[in-house]
Formats: structure tokens, sequence, C-alpha cells
């Protein structure tokens, strides 16, 4: 039989998540009503982010309470591209989507956290990230060298010196890349088309620094 749980036991069980599934929720609640979770959306105590994850509505709005979002909407994925750059100030400002890699077909969310893309990669080429930590809990993040990969890999559009400046990416932080590590790391693609474009970005940072 299902039990009519009370809010309050609810948010002490989960809150510690910040973003939980159903499966959080049955393992907490074996015997929980899922009308429960149709009635606190329209209480605005909880928010849907997906089919199958939530958060409550009190949440802070963040920007590692987006990332943590970004990584548990869609798995695997980790944070790369545009949001990655972000992250690590390469680019003068924020994305407008929150912007993940993932071994699963492109897809995008959008809910009352925000919009979420994530790009289809090969499973041979997901690697280079690595964990983060915040007040709720571990975010997936791209290193600054996978991610920079990552974005010449999924652009092929970046062709010329003058492709790479229209991104403004920031000189002092392109002077932090581990020219070893990107070097292996771009070995691994096994693709003559990125290493062209990393030609170009070559001869782009030969201009700035």
């Amino acid at each position: 039989m299902r039990n009519r749980i009370n809010f309050l036991a609810f948010l002490e069980q989960l809150e510690v998540f910040g973003v939980f599934s159903t499966q959080d929720i049955y393992k907490a609640f074996p015997h929980f009503d899922s009308r429960r979770l149709v009635e606190w959306q329209a209480k605005n105590y909880l928010q849907k982010l997906s089919n199958k994850w939530y958060c409550f509505a009190k949440m802070e709005h963040s920007e590692f309470s987006q990332l943590r979002v970004a990584n548990l909407l869609c798995k695997p994925s980790y944070i790369s591209l545009e949001s990655a750059f972000d992250y690590y100030g390469l680019i003068p400002e924020s994305s407008f989507s929150t912007t993940s890699v993932t071994t699963k077909k492109t897809s995008r969310f959008e809910n009352d956290r925000g919009n979420f893309t994530y790009r289809s990669i090969k499973n041979s080429l997901f690697f280079g990230y690595k964990t983060i930590y915040s007040s709720i809990q571990p975010i997936i993040m791209a290193e600054l060298e996978k991610a920079i990969l990552d974005y010449l890999y999924l652009h092929p559009e970046i062709q010329t010196v003058s492709d790479m400046e229209a991104l403004r990416l920031n000189a002092d932080i392109l002077g932090e890349i581990d020219w070893e590590k990107f070097t292996i790391y771009l070995s691994l693609f096994k693709s003559r088309a990125l290493e062209k474009r990393v030609q170009v970005l070559t001869s782009y940072l030969q201009s700035i620094l």
C-alpha cells in the first residue's frame, strides 16, 4: 500500500542530493505515491527537470547547480565546449545553453533550470575529464585541453585564423595549456581534419602570444 509521505520528511531525506531521481525517491520511500510529485510541483515545492529527475524549487540558482543538473540529465556526459570555456574563463561571456558531450545521441533539454545541450562523440573519445567538487555534489568537467579539442572536433566550420579570432579566446588562459597533454589527447582522436584545425589554432596562438 502506498503511503502519503509528509513533504518535510521527503525534504529531509532528499535535500542532500540537490538533484534527485525517481530511483532515489523510491530507495528512500519504497511505497511512495508518485501523485505527490504532481501535487508538490503545483505548490512550487519541486521542479521537474526530465521524466526521471527533480530538484527542490528552493535550490539555489548557481553555476554549480546548473552544471550538476547537466551531468545528471544525460549519462554518461561531462561539461565541455562553450560551458567549459566559460568555467575556465576562456571566453568573455557565458553560454546561453549548458553544453556537454555524451556517448549517447545529440539531444537538448529545456526546463525551469535552463537549457541543456549534449553533443555526441564516439565512445573512444570519452576521456579527458575530471571531477570538481562543490557544496552540492561532484561535477564532471572536461579538462581545458580536452574542452578545446572537443570544440574544434565538433566545429568543422573553423578553418582560418579569422575564425579563431571570432571566438575571442582569452590569451592568458590559452597560455596555461599543457601542450604535452594536449598532444597526447589529439593523437587519440585519430582525425586528420582535427589536426588541421589544431594547426589553425597554433597559427592563431603565434599571432597573439
